[in-house]
């Protein structure tokens, strides 16, 4: 609650998600754990369900204003199916119409803090 701006009262909800770890924590596990072809299987199945979360949540109208690698968890369940999960929701916006630049720029902010390590899993040619 806001009182003349400043914060009054102020809540903190969170979930405990077991077996979460963020983005990048997950790909370093799994690069180590996994052979070069299963790895990059697993590379295009996160690409895809980062795309499905992108589009979930800039359909929805929201906007995460700090969108990166370690605010993106992922749980992955007994049969291998994957879940991502966007944290720091405090940095979500909701608005009515997300604009291309919005989110032009949500993707940009990720592909920023995945920088060096997409090019540590580039294939070679």
């Amino acid at each position: 609650m806001r009182r003349f701006g400043a914060v009054v009262e102020a809540y903190f909800a969170t979930r405990w998600v077991p077996g979460a770890r963020n983005l990048i924590a997950y790909l370093d596990a799994k690069e180590k754990e996994l052979p070069l072809p299963a790895f990059g299987r697993l590379r295009r199945r996160v690409t895809y369900a980062l795309g499905q979360l992108f589009g979930s949540l800039h359909a929805l109208g929201a906007y995460h204003r700090q969108f990166h690698d370690r605010n993106i968890l992922v749980t992955e369940d007994a049969g291998g199916a994957l879940r991502l999960l966007p944290i720091d929701l405090d940095h979500l916006t909701i608005c009515e119409r997300l604009t291309d630049d919005d989110r032009d720029w949500n993707f940009y902010q990720l592909s920023w803090h995945l920088r060096r390590t997409i090019g540590r899993w580039r294939p070679s040619t």
